[in-house]
């Protein structure tokens, strides 16, 4: 590797030991955003399936949505 190439890479802002230090220095707020994304992504997966075995409750009983959905 050549002296620029590798000068570049380490006036990269996010060498590994900045990154640890920003981890480190950051750690409540990367872990309460960690904990909302979570929650947030376990409510929507609720959610859909919920909706998902509503609607395919309703479809099963009625024929006409059933052949649409099986595409006959």
């Amino acid at each position: 590797m050549s002296g620029r190439a590798n000068e570049q890479r380490n006036d990269h802002p996010w060498t590994h030991n900045r990154l640890v230090v920003y981890v480190v220095d950051h750690w409540d707020d990367l872990l309460e955003a960690a904990w909302q994304h979570a929650r947030i992504v376990l409510i929507l997966v609720f959610s859909a399936t919920i909706f998902s075995v509503v609607l395919g409750i309703a479809v099963q009983r009625r024929p006409t949505l059933r052949a649409i959905a099986l595409m006959r």
